[in-house]
């Protein structure tokens, strides 16, 4: 009895402290502990589970009554879900102030780490068993956090004495899947920093992994603590659902430009016609499936009714869901009124800028930026026995892609492999087919006269391989000339042959319905409408369109959802052939 006393009074005096440091109290009760979450406007039990990663179900038992809603003012009682995490050691903490920090006994840290005497090392690696993880009052009020991860800028006078006042200071703990490369972009901070400030030997981190992250001031207000999804072909989107309405209202936006008989763009107006082909086709599926929506087609082409007119009508206002303009400033316009109203926002299209300041914005096509990192995994994992150059081509304009392409290959090999890239230039790059070895060359650069100049140095030996950018099969001097039967691979976010089984048959459906033959922009027409709609009204998760795959994650800012689906694709007798897809 007196042990469970002690203990009891060692807790009362860790949560005391808890209450004094601003965090969100912690109370015991029914044999367990409980964070006492003030409910604020805007809270909901999604919204309760998403900040401290308890299940609804959890919070539903500990709470009598809370299934018929929430009321403000009212005291929630979040279950709390102890965690082993491993806690690199930072200058200045001591075993007390870890006690503290995570509210477990100092008897259970010696005990897990055989600890002898009071003195930790800076960088040394301690299993702290059974934490209790500190949320911050100011935190919590966040409706929109998710608080896995802990922003400490308050912690304990001992860990921050040292420490800067104009800095802001966040732990984080590792999730799976996680690598340095990643939570470096997440917090907009280096590598090497992240190394340096926890004290790290390598680049290796391991789930539960918990890691010290300084944020200068100018950067707080710009980051916001998420779950890395899981690595899986699918994700689930976590947005309120459509499905419950009885009619979906989508509008569609497309550059017709009918009705003017001068400076009319023919081609953008036949890509307009054939997107909503395809798009009519999506539609008849879905209504074929038992799914109501209406659909409304915008030309915002169209002269006489400009396309502030036509956001501004009435009718508008009961948008659910927005097919955006194709064109840059037409996407502008719409995405600032979606913004305002909060309607959903696609993009079948890439943008410099993916106008992303509306959370529910979704980006149809996978970036460049995606592109190069999944290139960097697939050169690691199907590579791995070649010998792999990177060529730099010399030219300003591709070091973003370079260094873009490198720092996602050095991640995923500290991360898990042990591969090697050695980097060349287009001057010395040839040096390396001598040693008789197969080689892969990547060479990320448009330069016309470089690329089929190093094509035509790699066809002729079986040894060589050459990977390169999906702009390539654009170049008349590879895509037609027979002269050039040109070999290399490349990573595209979408893949269109009418010898793809799936597409023969829905081709056969086009011609019928059309008497025209399939094209791209028709696909892209049907995957866009047929997929996002079916999500949305079923919030069942997209995968593999006609000539798309579909992996939305959240970005890291959350500032909308990216598709990351895409295809390793081989250019081979004038034709793109799949070698890998990910889903």
């Amino acid at each position: 009895m007196k042990t469970t006393f002690i203990y009891f009074s060692l807790y009362f005096f860790l949560f005391s402290n808890l209450i004094a440091q601003q965090y969100v109290p912690v109370t015991f009760k029914k044999d367990n502990y409980f964070y006492n979450h003030t409910v604020i406007e805007g809270n909901s039990l999604f919204n309760l589970q998403k900040i401290y990663a308890c299940p609804a179900e959890d919070i539903l038992n500990a709470n009598e009554g809370i299934e018929r809603g929430l009321d403000v003012g009212e005291v929630v009682f979040i279950p709390v879900h102890k965690k082993t995490i491993t806690h690199i050691v930072s200058s200045n903490e001591s075993i007390y102030s870890l006690s503290r920090l995570f509210s477990v006994p100092i008897d259970s840290i010696v005990k897990h780490n055989l600890i002898s005497g009071n003195e930790l090392k800076i960088g040394q690696r301690l299993s702290i068993k059974d934490a209790i993880i500190p949320i911050l009052k100011e935190v919590s009020t966040n409706s929109e956090g998710n608080l896995k991860n802990i922003p400490s800028n308050d912690l304990t006078s001992s860990l921050n004495s040292n420490l800067m006042n104009d800095d802001l200071f966040v732990l984080h703990t590792v999730q799976s899947q996680e690598s340095l490369y990643t939570i470096s972009k997440r917090y907009m901070v280096s590598i090497n920093d992240l190394i340096e400030l926890n004290n790290l030997k390598t680049s290796k981190i391991s789930p539960n992994d918990v890691l010290k992250i300084k944020l200068k001031e100018e950067n707080k207000g710009d980051i916001e603590q998420r779950n890395v999804p899981p690595s899986q072909k699918t994700e689930s989107i976590q947005f309120p659902s459509l499905k419950d309405k009885k009619s979906l209202s989508v509008a569609l936006f497309l550059p017709f430009n009918l009705d003017s008989r001068s400076d009319i763009n023919k081609s953008i107006s036949n890509a307009a016609i054939e997107y909503y082909m395809g798009a009519k086709l999506a539609i008849d599926s879905l209504s074929d499936l038992g799914f109501k929506a209406e659909f409304f087609i915008y030309d915002y082409f169209d002269k006489t009714k400009s396309l502030q007119t036509i956001l501004e009508q009435k009718s508008f206002l009961s948008t659910d869901l927005i097919i955006a303009p194709l064109h840059q400033k037409e996407a502008e316009i719409v995405a600032e009124w979606a913004l305002k109203n909060n309607v959903k926002m696609i993009y079948s299209v890439t943008f410099s800028n993916f106008l992303f300041e509306n959370k529910n914005a979704y980006a149809m096509v996978t970036n460049n930026n995606i592109l190069l990192e999944k290139l960097a995994v697939e050169m690691i994992t199907t590579k791995k026995d070649q010998q792999l150059v990177l060529v730099k081509s010399g030219n300003a304009a591709d070091d973003l892609m370079y260094q873009h392409f490198l720092s996602a290959f050095r991640a995923e090999v500290a991360l898990k492999y042990n591969s090697k890239i050695i980097e060349a230039n287009y001057d010395n790059y040839k040096l390396f087919t001598k040693n008789g070895r197969s080689t892969c060359f990547i060479f990320l650069s448009n330069e016309k006269e470089k690329v089929i100049a190093l094509l035509n140095h790699c066809k002729e030996n079986e040894l060589f391989q050459v990977v390169g950018l999906k702009e390539w099969i654009e170049f008349k001097e590879i895509n037609s000339e027979i002269k050039n039967k040109f070999s290399f691979y490349y990573m595209a976010p979408s893949y269109f042959s009418y010898n793809d089984p799936a597409l023969k048959t829905f081709h056969k459906l086009y011609r019928k319905k059309y008497n025209a033959d399939l094209t791209k922009m028709a696909c892209l027409g049907y995957d866009v409408v047929y997929n996002a709609c079916k999500y949305f009204m079923t919030d069942e998760v997209a995968s593999r369109g006609l000539i798309s795959n579909f992996s939305f994650v959240e970005n890291p800012d959350g500032k909308g959802f990216q598709n990351t689906g895409c295809f390793l694709l081989k250019f081979e007798d004038f034709e793109s052939k799949i070698t890998f897809q990910n889903e």
